[in-house]
């Protein structure tokens, strides 16, 4: 058959981009290679040179290289620190190759051994960096005096492209080639910089003293705690607690592979994350590879504000349920066997805590930036959507407040102790019945230090004191409100009903939610500028002399939570922008105070 030289072109190109891929990959995966299987961690920098252009330019950004001018080149001020001038390939990885510590007895070290692995273009003018050491040079290696400390032998032998370097010779001798699975994998190639963690290697050292030293670590807490008569009766429950937390200690050494910190460096910021990968078929594999995320937009249903901070979340309730089942189950049953109200009071709380997780879908919560002078309103205004079984929801929030008063009212009756208040149907809103709660302290009006607190916090949370409301909107839909006014009430109402997500739409939210991985079950936004500008505001009623300008919306700072298979990973990203802007107002605010204050507002 007749094949066209078209198709031949085409089948020719793609034969060599897939042949590009392949090398591209192995000359990524080169530095692992050299690195010793049973390695605990791994520092690793990919390509020093491109990574050294990027801090030089962030740091350009950020005015960093006027206050240290090492930043103009870091690269260049580390190799002249380590003595490195000669045979360095400054286009290559470069690693930090970390060991658990053989145990030889009573007095061994804690801290891991160590080797470097430096990429070089010639192996032997590298070496010619150091001057030699006398008499300790073996077959394949090269003895050279540590440039900071004459009297102490660094070992450095040629694997591959890269010279190994370590105090210790055993460790150049050890067996290469660590292969990273592959969501770990994925991470170093993608990424600047990634600090691995190899749990299989971690694994045979920690788990026999994790398991040597539970039951010591159970008998210190029940110890401690039989010794306070006050929280005697508690013993068995704290126990159960910490008996959970190693539980999950020892299953996350048994069933995870990889643990990946990352950072990465861009034009729009600087991106920081962290993964743990867990086997395939694991327990906590299972479970996370349930972890999806839900149909309802993160942030939808909070108002069209001005916030501090701001988030959300939406994962399947059956499988929150069954991690809320797992964990709060026993402590609940422990409480109830424990004796006494008290235990059985604490009990409804957790049941109704493992409720109240179990029944929701969806919530987004954010804090609000107050618009009122201070002390005329609380600076602390909290709003909060949650979607799911709302009267259920609703329901397991009172027996938690209702628990919280019987417990408060325990508790010693001491200058400023707390008395926690729950007044049904409080108020109406928008046509939705509000419960109304209230934590309040009660101090001793004859002690003037009590007058200052009292004070302060009539400043901090308004004239209502601290307290809040919530009601249910509709069979679905919840909301809670801390410190808010009612006008701020009636809007959280209103964008509760509607469940539009007005956030993720602004250019700032827009630009960070870029920048952060898909496949999102949770986000949280940080908005700094909004913080600095009331802080410096609050600050200004106070008589500080200080004047600060910022670009109005700046992107904030995010965060989110995301699954892929059994592969959990934790993301941050921090914006080059709000950066700069920070750093060049903080600046000039501090010029202007030294020359004497400004006047005026922001």
């Amino acid at each position: 058959m007749r094949v066209s030289p078209i198709v031949k072109v085409r089948r020719v190109a793609a034969a060599a981009a897939i042949t590009a891929f392949v090398l591209c990959a192995n000359v990524r995966a080169q530095i692992f290679e050299q690195v010793p299987a049973d390695a605990a961690a791994v520092v690793k920098i990919k390509s020093l040179d491109t990574v050294n252009t990027k801090v030089a330019k962030m740091a350009k950004t950020f005015g960093l290289d006027e206050i240290s001018p090492e930043f103009k080149d870091p690269l260049a001020s580390v190799l002249e620190k380590g003595h490195m001038s000669k045979g360095i390939d400054k286009s290559g990885d470069a690693a930090l190759v970390l060991f658990v510590p053989d145990k030889k007895g009573e007095g061994a070290k804690d801290e891991p051994d160590a080797l470097a692995l430096i990429p070089v273009s010639d192996f032997k003018a590298f070496v010619s960096n150091f001057e030699p050491a006398d008499g300790a040079a073996t077959e394949g290696m090269s003895a050279v005096k540590d440039p900071n400390n004459p009297s102490a032998t660094t070992y450095i032998a040629e694997h591959g492209k890269y010279a190994a370097m370590s105090d210790k010779k055993e460790l150049l001798a050890r067996k290469v080639g660590l292969k990273l699975s592959g969501a770990a994998r994925k991470e170093s190639d993608a990424k600047d910089a990634i600090v691995y963690i190899n749990i299989p290697a971690v694994r045979d050292r920690v788990l026999p003293e994790m398991k040597a030293n539970r039951q010591k670590m159970l008998d210190q807490v029940k110890q401690s705690m039989e010794g306070n008569p006050q929280l005697k009766q508690f013993a068995p429950v704290v126990g159960v607690v910490v008996n959970q937390w190693l539980d999950f200690a020892q299953s996350f050494i048994q069933d995870s592979q990889a643990v990946v910190f990352s950072l990465n460096l861009t034009d729009e910021g600087l991106a920081g994350g962290g993964l743990v990968e867990f086997s395939e078929g694991s327990e906590l594999g299972k479970t996370v590879a349930q972890i999806k995320p839900g149909s309802t937009p993160l942030l939808a249903g909070l108002p069209d504000r001005k916030y501090f901070s701001f988030g959300g979340s939406s994962v399947d309730p059956k499988v929150t349920s069954k991690i809320a089942d797992q964990f709060l189950t026993p402590i609940s049953k422990e409480l109830k066997a424990s004796g006494g109200d008290t235990g059985k009071q604490i009990a409804d709380v957790v049941d109704a805590m493992k409720t109240a997780v179990s029944s929701a879908s969806h919530s987004a919560n954010g804090y609000v930036v107050p618009t009122g002078p201070l002390g005329q309103e609380s600076i602390v205004q909290a709003v909060s959507v949650v979607n799911g079984d709302a009267k259920k929801i609703a329901d397991s929030y009172k027996t938690m407040f209702s628990g919280m008063s019987k417990l408060m009212a325990l508790a010693p009756k001491e200058n400023g102790a707390p008395k926690f208040e729950v007044t049904p149907n409080a108020k109406t809103v928008d046509g939705v019945k509000l419960d109304a709660f209230s934590m309040k302290m009660e101090f001793d009006e004859n002690d003037p230090r009590a007058a200052q607190v009292q004070q302060m916090m009539a400043m901090v949370y308004g004239p209502g004191g601290m307290g809040g409301v919530i009601g249910v909107v509709d069979d679905k839909t919840l909301v809670f409100a801390e410190g808010a006014t009612d006008k701020l009430i009636a809007e959280t109402i209103a964008s509760a009903r509607a469940g539009k997500d007005v956030l993720s739409d602004t250019p700032g939210v827009k630009a960070v939610s870029a920048q952060l991985p898909g496949g999102r079950v949770a986000e949280y936004y940080v908005a700094l500028d909004n913080i600095v500008t009331s802080a410096v505001k609050y600050a200004q009623g106070f008589g500080v002399q200080v004047k600060l300008k910022l670009p109005q919306n700046l992107p904030p700072l995010g965060m989110s939570a995301s699954t892929e298979g059994p592969t959990a990973r934790m993301d941050v990203f921090v914006p080059a922008q709000t950066v700069q802007s920070l750093v060049a107002a903080g600046i000039q605010a501090y010029t202007q105070m030294q020359n004497g204050g400004g006047q005026g507002g922001l």
